[in-house]
């Protein structure tokens, strides 16, 4: 793991900051340079409004996630009332992992060498044996007190809706001197390695009784999710309405999560989300393979505008499915249409654009 940085700079999250790292001099918080192509003629106005919009959230994303970044490498330097773990939280396919990956390459850390990440829906056995094992690797190898372990949480949503789950989130998430992951329950040893039953004898509770205990106060954490977090407001009124149902508890140790950690919000309408993948699509090289059809702009629009007006009846609007539906194009010009309907389309829906 890196060495923290160094305290020459105290880190400033909201505005330009020059960070001494070991490594060398870093300037982060400049707003990312993104070009924007509105030339393209075939698109309204409406649409063209969209695109506007949909720019300055991923934008705001960018900017996030590079903060996160930040936030996480420079833990042990911030004030002791400063966040340290973020919650990237907004619609699929919009680049939270991505772009969030990225702004800890722009800072030299690489995935599972210099930061953990975890993946997928873990149950919370599964994540807490795989954040105990980190930790011991990570404690073992550290130069210094001073250093931490960023552990990117992707996808994990299920943890989010499981009681248990969420009160162990938050006892991980609380203030410094009080962030550990307390796991108590009987864990299924005859399936752990010789290497996790060593390593489990480090974090056993002393008192005898199941599970084991990591300490947190050295570690950061930034959780990227679909899964949308309520304000303390609207836990609130959940509770001032209904009671302490089932739900308003949810909703309150949700509502706790989201205030323990920087929280930013991407949850995207269709117009907006619509003019994201646009921006990204023109700007990025999403589409180049279509250059070299005989009208570029009018191809790209084509493929674009077929999302918009598909949108309530496809299966997904990720990138990944933008590029694709490119390539098939290419591939079947005479036909795009009706391979963008076979792979992209809710069965048994008849399209008429």
């Amino acid at each position: 793991m890196k060495q923290s940085v160094h305290r020459l700079y105290k880190l400033q999250i909201e505005r330009s900051t020059i960070t001494v790292t070991p490594k060398g001099t870093i300037l982060t918080g400049v707003k990312p340079t993104i070009l924007f192509n509105m030339e393209n003629k075939y698109f309204s106005t409406k649409q063209k409004a969209a695109q506007i919009e949909g720019k300055k959230k991923r934008r705001a994303l960018i900017k996030a996630t590079e903060e996160a970044a930040q936030r996480a490498v420079n833990a042990s330097v911030l004030d002791q009332e400063d966040k340290i773990d973020t919650i990237l939280s907004g619609s699929t396919g919009i680049g939270k992992t991505w772009n969030t990956e990225k702004a800890l390459e722009g800072l030299e850390f690489k995935p599972n060498e210099d930061y953990v990440l975890l993946q997928g829906n873990h149950s919370m056995t599964a994540f807490a044996i795989k954040l105990m094992m980190a930790h011991r690797t990570f404690t073992l190898n550290k130069k210094n007190e001073d250093e931490t372990l960023i552990v990117m949480v992707d996808d994990c949503d299920t943890f989010f809706s499981n009681k248990d789950s969420r009160n162990i989130l938050k006892g991980m998430t609380g203030r410094r001197g009080t962030r550990r992951l307390q796991y108590n329950k009987i864990l299924p040893e005859h399936m752990l390695t010789d290497r996790q039953h060593a390593v489990l004898e480090h974090y056993r509770h002393t008192d005898g009784s199941p599970g084991f205990t990591i300490s947190c106060d050295d570690v950061a954490f930034i959780f990227t999710t679909n899964f949308k977090f309520p304000t303390e407001n609207q836990a609130s009124a959940e509770l001032a309405k209904n009671g302490p149902t089932n739900r308003a508890n949810a909703l309150q140790d949700l509502a706790a999560l989201r205030s323990r950690c920087k929280t930013k919000d991407f949850m995207l309408d269709k117009a907006i989300n619509w003019g994201w993948i646009v921006e990204v699509a023109l700007n990025d090289g999403l589409l180049d393979m279509l250059n070299e059809t005989e009208d570029p702009e009018f191809s790209k629009y084509r493929l674009l505008d077929w999302v918009l007006n598909n949108w309530d009846n496809m299966t997904e609007h990720n990138l990944r499915t933008i590029s694709d539906m490119g390539r098939m194009m290419i591939k079947y010009p005479d036909s795009y249409i009706d391979e963008w309907e076979a792979d992209f389309v809710e069965g048994n829906t008849l399209v008429l654009l």
